[in-house]
């Protein structure tokens, strides 16, 4: 089984790292908390750990960068992928402050990888779990046929791709597709977008489900549980909010997301488009005004 090894300093189990290793699962990841034996030495748990995993994640923080364990892991993790027997590494930074041209970084992490901060733990694990199903592809490329498989609509394809290539016309922020449940709305929305480049990412994007009842600050803090920004509390409040003031917390997260390069899928059922096809008020407003 593919897992991936979470290398980190104890100090940051609690908020950030035990996190990522409960979303990705037990079965997913090698973690101290998970795996290691018992009254066994801790090095020699590593170590294991090590040889089983074919996914190395850094988290790196001034706590790790001063951990004598982490520094033994990354050293152990470096002799292992230059030997091919780790597959991938994966370093984030996971701490305000910290860049990756921190010199407590060792050479070869800061001049071969593109390390940038996640601040939302639901963001790391996502992105680990996207790793984790592309070593799975490149090991197994039967699975992947089978999870990318697309056939038909290519009038609507090509229609889409016209649209995006379309210069004199100002780019889609929104997107919306009608259709009955299970017509296959987001698999075509997702080749079309892999196959038009604005996504890279070669699986389906994060989803939220919205029913009649979901106003817009149900929608806020359903954003806001994709984990693309930190409000603290600022949506403690929301409700006394005026609806510009709920619309920014929406822009936030539209910039973030765009940023990040995340897409976000909207399964609306009576919330944003009613039944007479017509858009809510809010949703026009934050559309237009971003």
């Amino acid at each position: 089984m593919i897992k991936a090894f979470l290398s980190h300093s104890s100090k940051d189990k609690y908020d950030y790292v035990r996190r990522v290793a409960k979303w990705l699962g037990k079965d997913n990841v090698i973690f101290d908390e998970f795996t290691f034996e018992e009254g066994e030495k801790t090095l020699d748990e590593i170590l294991r750990g090590l040889g089983n995993t074919e996914l190395f994640v850094l988290f790196l923080s001034n706590n790790a960068l001063n951990s004598e364990w982490v520094q033994r892991e990354i050293t152990e993790a470096k002799s292992r992928l230059d030997a091919s027997l780790i597959c991938k590494v994966f370093p984030i930074i996971i701490e305000d402050g910290l860049t990756h041209e921190d010199k407590r970084i060792p050479d070869w992490l800061r001049d071969n990888y593109n390390i940038k901060l996640i601040k939302r733990s639901q963001v790391a694990a996502k992105r680990i779990h996207n790793k984790l199903r592309e070593l799975s592809w490149s090991k197994h490329p039967n699975i992947k046929k089978r999870q990318t498989l697309f056939v038909g609509r290519n009038e609507k394809q090509e229609e889409f791709e016209e649209r995006i290539h379309d210069f004199e016309r100002k780019k889609p922020v929104v997107i919306i597709a009608s259709g009955i449940t299970g017509v296959g709305r987001r698999t075509f929305f997702h080749r079309a977008l892999f196959k038009t480049n604005i996504t890279e990412c070669p699986h389906k994007p994060s989803a939220i489900i919205l029913d009649r009842n979901v106003s817009i600050e149900d929608f806020i803090f359903k954003l806001n549980d994709l984990g693309l920004v930190d409000f603290d509390n600022e949506l403690l409040s929301l409700t006394s909010k005026s609806i510009k003031e709920k619309i920014s917390i929406i822009h936030k997260i539209m910039r973030a997301a765009y940023e990040s390069k995340e897409i976000i899928y909207l399964v609306d059922d009576g919330s944003i488009v009613n039944y007479k096809r017509e858009l809510s008020d809010w949703f026009i407003e934050s559309i237009n005004s971003y």
